[in-house]
């Protein structure tokens, strides 16, 4: 079975349900961006996979499940921000202002505040 098919069978069991074919197809679009970001191949069988990825799921809300993959394409980006800041780039002001727009967008969802590093991100934008 596909990394893929694992991850959606997963879901599944967690009672994760899709209202629309486009809300299906975002999902599968977080989580083909979070297999990318984590360097695993759509195709991925082996066990040692699905196992990593369980791991990471088990520390998501199950209620928040499909909002968390909905939303991962804001969390990646909010992800790399920090990512840029904590290594001493400097962070522009249109990045600064798109950061404000994804935070925005994730607190106008059910996820709120709680998968980003929100004290970073507040600190980067306290220095606009």
């Amino acid at each position: 079975m596909s990394i893929i098919e694992y991850i959606k069978e997963y879901l599944e069991l967690k009672g994760v349900v899709c209202g629309s074919k486009d809300e299906f197809d975002e999902m599968i679009s977080g989580i083909k961006l979070y297999l990318r970001e984590n360097g695993v191949d759509e195709t991925e069988s082996r066990e040692y996979f699905q196992r990593i990825v369980t791991s990471h799921f088990n520390k998501i809300d199950d209620r928040d499940l499909k909002e968390y993959l909905i939303c991962y394409k804001y969390i990646s980006k909010i992800n790399d921000i920090i990512t840029k800041a904590r290594f001493g780039a400097t962070i522009s002001l249109e990045e600064k202002a798109e950061l404000g727009i994804l935070l925005e967008t994730l607190n106008a969802t059910s996820l709120g505040e709680k998968y980003v590093p929100v004290d970073e991100i507040r600190g980067i934008l306290g220095k606009l």
